[in-house]
């Protein structure tokens, strides 16, 4: 019976903790779309550049090289198709009208992709704290971090606190870190990127910062309520015995008189 009752103070513990717990979900890709000039690649789908202003008499080239037709590119006049475009896509493609020389359209073909902040972070005040903006493409993004809509560098009053670190992808500002982070430091943290003046996007994380001693008073409630459990069962497991020992005795002076 004892280990029984073990057995649940034990699980009301590991239940309090995994109540208490602050596991969220993986951030997701963000979904990241282009403009009618600068598209963006979506792998193994089909892309299709259209120069309404050329007709059909156009030449077409990809960052100043003729371009020709074959399995992979096709083109019908003022259409040009990528059927399963790749990352070698990239680039810049114009379509020059031959009759006209200053007819011509210009379209870029960037990847770019990139995952979004947790909707918010949690910091223990003094503690150190850092955010990784995990983006990718081609060419590379550039990455500015601001905090409340001010250059982080600013928000955080000076930089011997704050630093910067490349990603693990050699992206340059991906990552900061912030040391004995303080309540002031609480606010809304953004990450911009970018590798087209076109596309800009955008991902917010709030961060709350707690008191120092804030996750040390759901552990010491736990403590005492795992205390007060044990001595009741401490108490229950006392009496039960000593009416054990009762009647033990009893029945041995009963069988003794017969």
């Amino acid at each position: 019976m004892f280990k029984l009752k073990l057995v649940l103070v034990l699980l009301v513990v590991a239940s309090a903790y995994g109540s208490g717990g602050g596991g969220g979900h993986g951030a997701a890709d963000a979904p990241v779309e282009g403009t009618d000039d600068v598209r963006i690649l979506k792998m193994k789908k089909k892309i299709e550049f259209i120069c309404d202003a050329t007709g059909n008499s156009t030449l077409w080239t990809k960052e100043g090289e003729k371009l020709e037709i074959n399995d992979h590119i096709k083109i019908n006049g003022n259409n040009l198709t990528i059927v399963s475009s790749v990352e070698e896509d990239v680039g810049a493609y114009k379509a020059q009208s031959t009759v006209n020389a200053s007819l011509s359209c210009v379209f870029e073909l960037v990847l770019i992709s990139y995952k979004n902040l947790p909707k918010s972070t949690t910091a223990l005040e003094g503690d150190q704290f850092s955010l990784t903006c995990d983006a990718e493409g081609n060419p590379d993004p550039t990455i500015i971090w601001t905090k409340d809509d001010v250059p982080l560098e600013l928000a955080v009053n000076g930089t011997h606190r704050l630093e910067f670190r490349d990603s693990e992808k050699g992206l340059p500002n991906a990552t900061f870190v912030l040391t004995d982070i303080r309540q002031q430091d609480r606010g809304h943290y953004t990450c911009s990127i970018s590798n087209h003046p076109e596309l800009h996007f955008n991902s917010t994380t709030n961060v709350r910062v707690k008191d120092i001693y804030a996750a040390l008073w759901p552990f010491l409630g736990i403590v005492a309520e795992v205390v007060v459990l044990c001595v009741v069962i401490f108490v229950y497991e006392k009496r039960r015995s000593k009416n054990d020992f009762d009647e033990s005795d009893t029945d041995t002076n009963v069988n003794g008189r017969k």
